[in-house]
C-alpha cells in the first residue's frame, strides 16, 4: 500500500511543540500545545520546529527579555546563522514540490511574535519596577523578522500567524483562516 504525502509543511516556534523551552513561569501548558499541534496534524501538516535562540542564547535559567534588548547586530545575526540549517530544509522541501507556507508563532514573545511582541526600557541593573514596566506592543519578534525577511529573498511566500495563549481559540480560529489563505 502506497501512502500518500501532503506535501504540506507548517513552521511552528519551537515551545508549541516544547513548552519546557520557555522562561520558568511563564508556560501555560504542560508539554506541548495540543490544540495547534493536532489542528495541523488534522489537515495534515507536517511540523519544522523552529530553533528557540532564547534557550539556545541565554538557556533555561535566563531572565524575561524585551524585543528592544534583542534587536542588536549580535542577537539578530546569531538568529540569522541558527536558521541557516532550517532555510536549506526548506528550498530542499520546495525543490522538491512541497508546500512550506505556513509559519505560526507566539504572539508578545520578543523572539517569536508574529503581531505583537513584548517591549520596555529594560537595560542595567535589575529593578524591579522596570520589570512591570514592559507592554505588548504591535511588532514582530527578532526571529520571525529575520525569518520573514530571509523567506522573501528566497522568494518563498509565508502565511503568517501568531498565536495568543491568552485567547487560544481566537488565535484556533486564526490558523484555520491562515490554512484557508496557505491553501489547504
Amino acid at each position: 500500500m502506497k501512502i500518500r504525502r501532503s506535501r504540506k509543511i507548517a513552521l511552528v516556534s519551537h515551545c508549541i511543540l516544547n513548552t519546557n523551552a520557555k522562561i520558568e513561569g511563564t508556560a501555560s501548558y504542560p508539554a506541548a500545545l495540543q490544540q495547534v499541534v493536532g489542528l495541523l496534524l488534522a489537515h495534515h501538516y507536517g511540523i519544522i520546529q523552529l530553533p528557540c535562540p532564547e534557550m539556545r542564547a541565554m538557556g533555561l535559567r535566563r531572565w524575561g527579555q524585551v524585543v528592544e534588548q534583542y534587536a542588536n547586530p549580535f542577537f539578530t545575526e546569531s538568529v540569522r546563522s541558527m536558521l541557516v540549517p532550517t532555510l536549506m530544509e526548506i528550498q530542499e522541501y520546495v525543490r522538491n514540490g512541497y508546500r512550506v507556507d505556513l509559519l505560526i508563532g507566539i504572539d508578545k514573545s520578543p523572539s517569536c511574535g508574529v503581531n505583537l511582541t513584548c517591549s520596555g526600557d529594560w537595560g542595567g541593573e535589575i529593578e524591579i519596577k522596570k520589570l512591570t514596566e514592559s507592554m505588548v506592543v504591535k511588532g514582530e519578534g527578532v526571529m520571525i523578522r529575520v525569518l520573514r525577511q530571509e523567506m522573501e529573498k528566497l522568494g518563498i511566500p509565508l502565511t503568517m500567524v501568531g498565536v495568543d495563549e491568552d485567547n487560544l481559540s481566537l488565535s484556533i480560529e486564526a490558523i484555520k483562516q491562515a490554512m484557508l489563505r496557505a491553501g489547504s
